[in-house]
């Protein structure tokens, strides 16, 4: 496995332990845990919309025994082509929970590296958004894909938002998507397998929990995978860097770091976990305006993204006239190099939080 490194702010080290928690549970072992204490908390936060542990338990165990019944086994790459969305994060623990390895890949991937990523790992299941269903179906001939399970990103709106989705027209360009034989809606397996219960199926920390297709430049330079042990330790040194100014449980992180990648998926998301932080996911089809909205409107505490994110949110006209406020954020964890220690100034004195630095270097 490629050993991935973090470079972190100077200043983390007045804040943070400098002891390295490690563990032998597993992600899905935190999220089963955080059900049995607060079975009513929320969890994921979606266009309004709102699913409670107690519900993210049940829904993905549904969809767990629905992938077994496709015939997933333990060790198989499972791979999910999907935006950041409550189906992403409900299909990781699904697959996690089968015994198999999450594959996430970009939604913005091209055909040639879709291919590759899916041939290099046998993938014979994948997941994906509506809007690359085409895409998936044209490259189905050339690799082992047997079924193609598909979802949109209404599935998980509320009802009122539901209807402003469809009114925008974004989603398949206004048509009805019909899918081919052998196929499947997310949905509709969740619906057959409502009463499933998770199967016993023992995760070994060990194991690999997922594999990442690695993009360098133009090129696609390989995988990365890493274990449910790499992917929990990882998480909890975050957390412990950061716990003297997070609060456990009542935090809310801000999921925008695409989950396709090892940043947001190890440190964004694994770190929300391991804190027991609600997850503030935006609808694809928002703008940026709505993602600041929904910043102050959730009262997020914790953003991770790259420079441009951050850069986005400082020159943004709402936030520059002061008409949306950030001083509710805790902490902006950067993913790449390219702030300016202006910027970073601006923007602690924008949030009155901690802008803090964490990317790969070789």
């Amino acid at each position: 496995m490629r050993q991935v490194c973090y470079r972190m702010n100077e200043r983390i080290v007045g804040l943070s332990s400098s002891s390295q928690p490690y563990t032998e549970k597993t992600m899905v072992d935190v999220v089963e845990e955080s059900a049995r204490t607060r079975p009513y908390r929320g969890m994921l936060l979606y266009g309004g919309g709102k699913i409670i542990y107690n519900d993210f338990i049940r829904i993905s165990d549904a969809f767990c025994a629905g992938l077994i019944a496709l015939g997933v086994r333990p060790g198989d790459h499972v791979a999910v082509l999907l935006p950041n969305s409550p189906q992403m994060i409900l299909a990781i623990h699904a697959i996690w929970k089968a015994g198999a390895v999450v594959m996430p890949i970009d939604i913005m991937c091209a055909e040639e590296g879709l291919v590759q990523a899916v041939n290099g790992t046998f993938v014979s299941v994948i997941i994906v958004s509506s809007h690359c269903y085409d895409m998936v179906k044209r490259v189905q001939p050339g690799t082992g894909i047997r079924v193609v399970i598909v979802t949109n990103c209404e599935e998980f709106l509320p009802f009122p938002n539901k209807i402003v989705s469809r009114h925008a027209g974004k989603e398949n360009n206004g048509f009805k998507l019909v899918l081919k034989t052998g196929d499947l809606w997310f949905k509709h397996l969740l619906s057959t397998y409502k009463d499933a219960k998770r199967p016993l199926i023992n995760i070994r920390p060990s194991r690999p929990a997922v594999t990442f297709f690695s993009v360098s430049g133009m090129s696609y330079a390989g995988y990365i995978r890493i274990s449910h042990q790499d992917l929990m330790n990882v998480a909890l040194q975050m957390r412990a860097w950061l716990g003297p100014v997070l609060d456990e449980w009542e935090d809310r992180f801000l999921l925008s770091a695409h989950l396709s990648g090892v940043f947001g998926f190890l440190n964004a998301m694994g770190t929300a976990m391991v804190n027991h932080s609600t997850c503030v996911l935006i609808p694809d089809t928002y703008g940026f305006t709505e993602v600041l909205k929904s910043i102050r409107k959730c009262n997020i505490a914790v953003v991770m993204d790259d420079a441009e994110f951050f850069r986005a949110i400082m020159n943004h006209s709402l936030v520059r006239s002061g008409r949306i406020r950030l001083k509710g954020l805790k902490a902006g964890i950067v993913s790449s190099a390219g702030l300016t220690i202006e910027e970073k100034t601006y923007f602690e004195g924008l949030t009155g939080g901690h802008l803090l630095e964490c990317y790969a270097v070789a």
